[in-house]
């Protein structure tokens, strides 16, 4: 996807990712009542696969990171902020390792002039 149009989204992923944090607590229960139970095995499958992809763009770009991991996790039923700021933290940076890491071995970055 060229730049210019990727940067045209951002502002339409970041308010698609608000509204789900925002929303999570209702869509949760309406998973709930709609199977009678908790959401199943493969709800969480599928939150996972979401919860990938968000890492992988925050690898690549992160504009946004935040709020995105917010919403996955509360997707996943956390609801206390303190944790979920805690591993929002913890997966930025794990993310933004591996991204440097998998730069440096791909020879994206020029390493003695990047020091």
């Amino acid at each position: 996807m060229e730049d210019a149009a990727f940067d045209r989204l951002i502002p339409y992923l970041m308010l698609l990712a608000t509204v789900v944090f925002a929303a999570s607590p209702l869509i949760t229960r309406l998973l709930s009542s709609a199977s009678g139970r908790q959401p199943g095995p493969w709800h969480r499958i599928g939150v996972i696969a979401l919860y990938l992809a968000v890492a992988i763009y925050g690898g690549f770009f992160g504009a946004g990171l935040g709020i995105l991991t917010l919403a996955v996790l509360a997707l996943l039923g956390l609801d206390n902020i303190h944790e979920m700021n805690a591993l929002k933290t913890l997966q930025a940076t794990l993310i933004s390792t591996v991204a440097v890491v998998a730069f440096i071995f791909a020879g994206i970055i020029a390493g003695p002039r990047a020091w």
